[in-house]
């Protein structure tokens, strides 16, 4: 069943609050003045660049650390400086965690993101109050998602079997090897790609709309 884990492993930004939000919109925006201002490009170039990093290195800090040795608490520091007013209470989300948790569930957070950015929106939204544990990049020495060995890390920290739990993501690519390493995966659905992406990566489990939707055992698709 669905809900059968043990361990419910969850990304943070727009994943466990809805993308339409556009608060994630904030910290790309960052991302590309922070280009903008240390490579003294373009905006059209910023953003080519912010894009391609993201989907060769995994975040554009890794891949502004790897051509241009960037300090990446620099970047952190200047892409986490973001309002939190787009970020709404979800109350059902809430709720819902609450009644995992009351059930013995361990509920916890792996993000690319910092434990700043983390804790800001967690308290925003309340989740410090059912999230147990939260792995950053900061916990993993920098290591971002997809790397197998964020993942290893996250299993170690958090006292993990990846065959009794369920990872959570709205990027697909980070699911790929939470697969591979024994975790069911649910594909967040958070932009017009979302379906096709299920479609193309048969390491994804679920596509849903939201997490409260798979909760309540309500997919868009799923595999297993």
């Amino acid at each position: 069943m669905h809900l059968d884990f043990k361990h419910f492993v969850f990304d943070l930004d727009n994943t466990l609050y809805s993308a339409s939000s556009a608060f994630f919109d904030l910290q790309l925006r960052n991302m590309s003045d922070f280009i903008i201002e240390k490579l003294k490009v373009t905006r059209k170039e910023a953003d080519f660049l912010r894009e391609e990093y993201y989907h060769s290195f995994g975040t554009t800090m890794h891949g502004l650390m790897h051509h241009h040795a960037i300090d990446p608490y620099e970047f952190l520091a200047v892409i986490d400086n973001v309002p939190l007013e787009r970020l709404r209470l979800d109350d059902e989300l809430l709720g819902m965690l609450n009644d995992l948790k009351a059930k013995g569930k361990h509920l916890s957070i792996f993000t690319n993101g910092s434990l700043y950015h983390a804790d800001r929106v967690m308290s925003k939204l309340s989740l410090n109050q059912v999230i147990e544990d939260v792995v950053t990049l900061e916990c993993t020495g920098l290591v971002p998602k997809p790397d197998p060995k964020a993942y290893q890390f996250c299993f170690e920290r958090l006292n993990i079997d990846p065959k009794k739990a369920v990872f959570f993501e709205d990027s697909s690519h980070n699911l790929i090897p939470a697969k591979q390493m024994g975790m069911a995966t649910v594909l967040v659905n958070a932009d017009d790609m979302a379906h096709a992406r299920f479609i193309a990566h048969p390491e994804i489990d679920y596509f849903v709309q939201d997490v409260p939707s798979f909760l309540k055992g309500d997919f868009l698709e799923k595999r297993v």
